[in-house]
Order: C-alpha cells, then structure tokens, then sequence
C-alpha cells in the first residue's frame, strides 16, 4: 500500500479515535443520567466492529464527531442545570446570602477545623451570632413588603461589609441572620464583631424613598464554651 493511502486511511482513523475518546469521556455519566438518547451512540459502536472500507471510517468518524458534539452539549447544559438548583436550595433567593442548609453546612466546617487544630483548651473558638431586626413587622405593615424586602437586602449588604471574608452570613428566614465566626482566638472576639454589627445599622436605611432607622438585637454562643454540638 502506498504513503498516500496509508494516510488517507490513517487520518480518518485519527478521527474516530479522538471522537470515540470524547464519547467515553461523557458516555457512562449520560447512560447513569438516563435522559440522553443513546441509540445513535451504540449503532455506530456496533458498526466499528463490521468496517470494510475507507469510506466507511471517514463515514463513521463524522458520526462520532456529531454525537460527540451532542454530549458535551448536553453535558454542559445538565451540569449548569444542576449548578442552579444546587444554588436555589443552599442560598436566599432575596438577599442572595446562605440559608439555613448552607449554615449549618459552614458552621460543621467551622468545628470541624477547630477540632483538628487542637486540644480543647488551645483550639480556636466557634462564634454564633443571632441577629434580630427591631419592629421589622411594622415596616412591613406600614410601608409594605416591598420596602421591607429593600431593608433586608439592604441589611445583608451591611453585615457582610462588617465582617472577614472568611466568616459566613446567613438568612435564616423573615428578618432573621445568622453570622458564624470561625478560627476566633479569644471568646471576646465574637463581642468587637456585634459592636461593629450594631455600628453598621447606625446610619439610616433608605428603601423607597423612605430614610428608616433599623436597629438590631443581638445574641451570642462560642464553641465550645457554651455548646458542645451545632444542636446545642
């Protein structure tokens, strides 16, 4: 056989393997998902076993190639399904901040390292912050919904300013936050962050058109002095 049909035979070939490499990348993960149609997939793969001409290759690595292209579109599109629906259970839909599944996902973490880091008397401490919005229900009441879904996100944005990147503010539900302070050196650490929490609601909220004094109520626990479990 000649240099030149070896390799218009080659190239082909080339072909089919590489889209076949891209099939077996996504192949099992599809069949598991059961959603894709895989007929076409399996006739072509039941064909690599009967091939009798050149053609014939070239033929089946542009089907490969299509299905290939087809997977991974597919793929990508249930990947980014699953990445939203991931997103809507774990986060508030309002503030954009964790919910309570995320919470307590961060605050296992959370204890999770403190316990590795040490023995109980040197670990870190685990803060917990309870904050509570003051008369919220008669921004609600007064002003409507609308204006108190602003004071919320607006609040939300200011926690967040007020703490490390490292630590975690949540919404729990209604006018409810949570923050976890993780790696705290001294208990007393938990207290400089609700100063700064009560400093940040100082300057008015304005939602609306309406300048809104929003102050907050405050509770405090640090792992493990007061607690020894996330139930606790």
């Amino acid at each position: 056989i000649g240099a030149a049909a070896i390799a218009q035979v080659s190239r082909p070939l080339r072909q089919l393997e590489r889209a076949a490499s891209e099939i077996g990348k996504n192949l099992e993960k599809a069949e598991q998902d059961g959603t894709w149609d895989l007929a076409q997939a399996h006739f072509a793969l039941e064909r690599l076993k009967n091939i009798r001409s050149r053609d014939e290759i070239g033929l089946l690595a542009s089907s490969f190639l299509y299905l290939a292209t087809r997977l991974n579109l597919y793929i990508t599109e249930r990947n980014t399904t699953e990445e939203k629906i991931t997103a809507l259970v774990r986060t508030d839909v309002l503030t954009g901040l964790p919910n309570r599944l995320m919470l307590l996902e961060r605050l296992q973490q959370a204890i999770g390292l403190a316990v590795q880091q040490g023995v109980v008397s040197s670990r870190p401490r685990v803060g917990v912050m309870f904050i509570d919005l003051d008369r919220f229900k008669n921004i609600n009441d007064s002003l409507g919904h609308h204006v108190g879904d602003r004071v919320l996100m607006e609040v939300a944005h200011r926690l967040q300013a007020a703490v490390r990147a490292s630590d975690t503010v949540a919404r729990i539900g209604g006018d409810e936050f949570v923050i976890v302070l993780p790696e705290m050196e001294a208990a007393s650490d938990a207290e400089m962050v609700a100063r700064r929490v009560i400093a940040a609601m100082a300057t008015p909220v304005c939602a609306e058109g309406h300048d809104l004094s929003v102050t907050v109520s405050i509770g405090l626990a640090t792992w493990p002095d007061m607690s020894i479990d996330i139930a606790s």
